[in-house]
């Protein structure tokens, strides 16, 4: 970089640009490397548990509500240790498992009901988010007295609202985190763009831009006190000719 045209700069101007050039490159080149390492960093605490199946072959402990069938679910059908499984009762309980994690006597992930999980995202202020996808696709009902005309009028009350939007309108409105979309991935946080160094070029081009302006009226020749020396006429040539030839006659 220092030494790739192998020329020396030798006006003033040219070092004055040259060193501010410098320290713009340098100032990229740490905040680069200071980025990547931020990065690397964040990827390296971040669980590794993506979805049900790392869960199953890590030996950290999971977090199951109180009461829920999640307990006999992990047991008996995905055959992990019950010793591995710690119950919770509230929110709190989850929050604080959570946080602090499997190294500090907390949980490595929650499994729950999906309702359950929901509810408890819409008030933990975007600290947690779910992976994976769902592994069971078994879902909530009411419970009637056989033949009771209630079933009818709820269910088709329940398929009103699915079909003009309202079910969703409901859900959006309680459950769905939409301030939390852009602060889920904690990497892209610390990524830089060319935007995030505007100011540093913006002091490039002024320097440089002050340094043609300056060569530029320094270099021009000054003609003020110059004169031009004006050409001899026709008849001012013929006298000297006459002269010169009468000299000579004379002679």
């Amino acid at each position: 970089m220092f030494f790739s045209h192998r020329e020396n700069t030798v006006s003033t101007l040219g070092r004055l640009v040259l060193i501010i050039w410098l320290f713009v490159v340098l100032i990229i080149n740490y905040s680069y490397t200071a980025s990547l390492t931020s990065i690397l960093t964040v990827q390296q605490l971040t669980s590794r548990i993506e979805e049900i199946d790392s869960l199953i072959a890590s030996t950290e402990p999971i977090g199951v509500q109180d009461g829920s069938f999640a307990w006999n679910y992990l047991v008996d059908e995905l055959n992990i240790a019950a010793s591995r499984l710690v119950t919770l009762k509230t929110q709190e309980d989850y929050a604080t498992a959570l946080t602090k994690g499997s190294k500090a006597g907390g949980v490595a992930a929650i499994v729950d009901e999906f309702p359950y999980v929901e509810l408890f995202l819409s008030s933990s202020n975007c600290q947690f988010s779910t992976v994976g996808q769902e592994f069971t696709k078994s879902r909530w009902g009411f419970a009637f007295q056989r033949d009771s005309p209630l079933a009818v009028d709820l269910s088709m009350a329940i398929l009103q609202l699915s079909e003009n939007g309202d079910l969703q309108k409901i859900h959006n409105k309680w459950l769905l985190r939409s301030e939390c979309t852009d602060s889920l991935n904690p990497v892209d946080e610390n990524r830089l763009s060319l935007s995030s160094f505007w100011g540093l070029f913006l002091i490039c081009g002024v320097s440089c831009l002050l340094a043609l302006l300056v060569f530029s009226a320094t270099s021009t020749p000054s003609t003020a006190n110059s004169h031009p020396t004006k050409a001899p006429t026709a008849t001012a040539r013929r006298r000297t000719f006459i002269r010169r030839r009468g000299r000579r006659g004379g002679r």
